[in-house]
């Protein structure tokens, strides 16, 4: 069963992203704060461009939040690399405690709930939460080689390229944290890692219900549910689950839907990663909350929490979604 939990008097004190060439050139590009020009960024290696990507983010993010760097005292983050190098090698650069979360695309609503959490106790804590994932660093690992030229299903989506920080607290801002469930993993007897949407719209359903049913809330109190990342199949499951509930979703959509230029057919099913909710949100949906044409939003991260190794041995996927919600503040 899902937990969920109410913050009390929290805030999104900043928020930070940084793009990747095809994310940049996609339909919300103009939100993000920077992008990179190509996929090395100058490094020797895709992972040593990801480990900068993640670090300028965070800069970006303390920047933003106008705080002295000694205020924020933990950092919570996750990526997809192995043992979530890429994260460690990040927050290396920074004095914070840190603590690594992996959640798999939920990773980034995962750090959020855990900074919201730090602070709700101590009213002079700040903290922040920071992912980001690379296609080229991902696809190695999870499936090819890019060099290797492999043709892709139709069902696949793209990892994005990018990363996103945001720094929480209690300090009052223009955007309030209220709510978060934290999911349960979810069995959907799925093992086709070409097609990790269809099973984490099952996760999505799950924690979007129980989000709603603990808080005793309907789905028309969001202007917007956004998942991260269903893909364009896993969106239409979930919606058809929810219509077995006899519930419409009319404020429904998914960050790998938005990312990308639709029609596309180098995306495929859309986008995926980490960074995919995590660049949507703390860009565009804030963007939005901030002109107060958004004024409540439940993000809903979901994790495919696969090991490529025993995807191989036809094991079945585990799936997660986390969901939080932020509330335009109305002093």
């Amino acid at each position: 069963m899902s937990y969920s939990l109410e913050f009390k008097q929290l805030f999104l004190q900043s928020s930070a992203t940084i793009g990747g060439k095809k994310e940049y050139r996609g339909p919300l590009g103009h939100y993000f704060d920077y992008h990179y020009s190509d996929s090395y960024h100058k490094q020797k290696s895709f992972e040593d461009a990801e480990v900068m990507m993640a670090r300028d983010v965070i800069q970006l993010a303390i920047n933003k939040a106008k705080l002295d760097k000694e205020k924020i005292k933990v950092a919570f983050g996750g990526d997809l690399s192995n043992q979530m190098a890429i994260s460690s090698g990040a927050i290396k650069n920074f004095d914070f405690a840190y603590g690594g979360v992996f959640g798999a695309c939920s990773s980034f609503i995962l750090a959020l709930i855990n900074a919201g959490l730090v602070c709700s106790n101590n009213h002079n804590t700040y903290a922040l939460a920071f992912t980001s994932s690379s296609y080229a660093t991902s696809e190695r690992q999870f499936r090819y080689p890019i060099e290797y030229g492999i043709q892709k299903k139709d069902t696949v989506t793209v990892t994005v390229t990018g990363a996103a920080s945001a720094v929480v607290g209690k300090r009052p801002t223009k955007i309030k944290i209220n709510r978060a469930t934290i999911g349960n993993v979810v069995d959907a007897d799925w093992d086709n890692v070409n097609d990790v949407g269809s099973p984490m719209s099952l996760a999505a359903y799950t924690t979007i219900r129980d989000h709603l049913k603990n808080n005793n809330l309907d789905p028309s109190y969001y202007d917007l549910i956004l998942t991260g990342d269903l893909s364009t199949i896993g969106s239409k499951i979930l919606i058809d689950c929810f219509k077995t509930d006899g519930i419409i979703l009319t404020n429904y959509n998914d960050a790998g839907n938005l990312i990308y230029v639709r029609g596309d057919k180098d995306i495929h099913a859309g986008g995926s990663g980490p960074a995919c909710i995590g660049l949507v949100s703390m860009s565009y949906i804030v963007d939005k909350m901030e002109k107060k044409e958004l004024k409540r939003v439940l993000l809903v991260g979901t994790g495919a929490l696969y090991s490529p190794t025993m995807a191989y041995q036809h094991h079945t996927i585990p799936i997660v979604a986390h969901a939080i919600e932020l509330e335009v503040y109305e002093k």
